[in-house]
């Protein structure tokens, strides 16, 4: 399992940069991205705009077929022999992510979820930070 993510970062623009390197660091990935509810990518590392923007329209579709109470909306897709695009929901209570990691073989569902609570741990903790001041 990869180690906690943590970050004194003061904006989410400086935030989630620090958190892809973490993700990229910890999974074995090609490349990854975190995109925005609409599929808009906020940060990416490596070549995966096609990926990203794929992300908005999966999710229009699949928001249908998923529980309303469903905690895990995650897709795995082999895009060829050597790579394997995870794309992982994530929201808090103010905001809504999807993280895109692309690796030579698929990711365990637990390193996802863990790396899933990362993103939601770190961006709480910022929103939290934010308001005390």
């Amino acid at each position: 399992m990869p180690r906690v993510f943590r970050s004194e970062s003061g904006s989410l623009e400086a935030l989630l940069p620090e958190y892809l390197a973490f993700v990229v660091q910890h999974s074995g990935a090609h490349s990854a991205f975190i995109a925005d509810s609409q599929g808009l990518p906020m940060v990416s590392q490596g070549e995966v705009e096609a990926e990203a923007a794929a992300s908005s329209l999966l999710y229009a579709t699949l928001d249908r077929l998923w529980d309303a109470d469903s905690e895990c909306r995650r897709i795995s897709i082999d895009l060829d022999s050597e790579r394997c695009l995870v794309m992982q929901w994530v929201g808090t209570q103010t905001e809504s992510f999807v993280l895109g990691i692309a690796t030579p073989q698929p990711i365990h569902p637990d390193i996802l979820d863990h790396l899933a609570r990362q993103l939601c741990s770190a961006v709480t903790h910022l929103e939290a930070r934010r308001l005390a001041r």
